[in-house]
């Protein structure tokens, strides 16, 4: 609707699972978990194959197929890549991003998201907005500042968060065409494993 794509998440999970194992669905991937281990001209002939078929909308799984794999590729460990890489590129698990925030929108100068540590754990909390997908993800990337202290650019930090975790709180944004992909996510104490960022700190 309007650009929204579609909620059909059957269709999709169908396709990357009639892929699961030919490495077709994220080419540049390892093959470790899931892909072909391909360079970025071998990725392009592939993309260019399957564009010659009828695919269903991929929407509701690209921000784990585009942001968090590659995300997970460059900065996550061994084992978050083990861990989540394989699920999402069969599409059995959906990720959403939850970056924008009702008073900064997408500059991340503006982040208020607090991450505080207390030994292995984070306890984050804040509001996420015009987050796609936010009800049906069964896991976030999201960004919050661990320090308050240095340049608004600084000072932040990525996790992956479940999405049915205690002090998630995913409400419906309904929009004037009656689409209500979008959400805003309340993280209200919500506690995440240091195992579970993303990246160094900061």
């Amino acid at each position: 609707v309007l650009g929204a794509g579609s909620d059909d998440l059957e269709a999709g999970r169908r396709y990357l699972a009639a892929l699961a194992g030919t490495g077709l669905a994220v080419p540049a991937w390892p093959k470790e978990y899931g892909g072909l281990g391909a360079s970025p001209a071998e990725v392009g002939v592939v993309r260019r194959e399957l564009a010659g078929f009828a695919v269903p909308d991929l929407y509701p799984y690209l921000v784990g197929l585009e942001l968090v794999g590659p995300t997970l590729l460059a900065h996550g460990t061994p084992d978050q890549c083990a861990r989540w890489l394989p699920a999402i590129a069969t599409g059995d698990e959906i990720w959403c991003q939850l970056f924008s925030e009702p008073d900064a929108g997408s500059d991340l100068a503006g982040l208020s998201a607090a991450a505080i540590r207390d030994g292995d754990e984070w306890t984050v909390r804040g509001q996420k907005v015009w987050t796609s997908r936010g009800h049906y993800a069964r896991r976030g990337l999201p960004l919050a500042r661990h320090d308050a202290t240095v340049p608004k650019h600084r000072g932040i930090t990525a996790f992956a968060i479940d999405m049915e975790a205690g002090g998630v709180d995913v409400r419906p944004l309904r929009q004037m065409n009656g689409d209500a992909h979008v959400t805003e996510v309340f993280l209200d104490g919500t506690r995440v494993a240091d195992a579970d960022r993303i990246g160094d700190v900061g």
